[in-house]
């Protein structure tokens, strides 16, 4: 039998993968379900599946990488979501077996002290260093 949350998160987990997202006013508490295991979200919250699908249509503020050496990475400096009352600092990642990670920060600020190193390891990549 699936739980009243399972079925929740479910419903939540459809409306993103619908590409309609940005017609649902979102809340924190739906956001901060656990995303559906396994799968390559497993252990993060819904915030990373939607900051995700939004990382496949060009949302993010940068992005690079290639997961299959250095991982890919896509950062997100003060993303609104609809229904949130405050941005969003985060950088998503996927690693080579395409397991996606979620770092949240509180603002700009820590973004950028927490972007430094991914920025060197894009540069060394992007620059034949490896």
């Amino acid at each position: 039998m699936i739980s009243k949350e399972e079925s929740e998160t479910d419903r939540l987990v459809s409306i993103i993968e619908s590409g309609k997202a940005d017609e649902h006013e979102w809340t924190e508490q739906e956001l901060n379900h656990r995303a559906p295991a396994p799968g390559k979200f497993e252990g993060e919250t819904l915030l990373a599946v939607l900051l995700y699908q939004y990382a496949m249509i060009s949302a993010a503020s940068e992005e690079g990488g290639d997961a299959e050496s250095v991982g890919y990475y896509w950062k997100f400096d003060g993303f609104e979501i609809p229904g949130l009352k405050s941005p969003v600092y985060a950088i998503l990642s996927t690693d080579s077996p395409g397991f996606v990670y979620l770092d949240e920060f509180t603002n700009h600020k820590e973004l950028e002290e927490a972007w430094k190193p991914v920025e060197k390891d894009l540069e060394r990549y992007y620059g034949g260093m490896d």
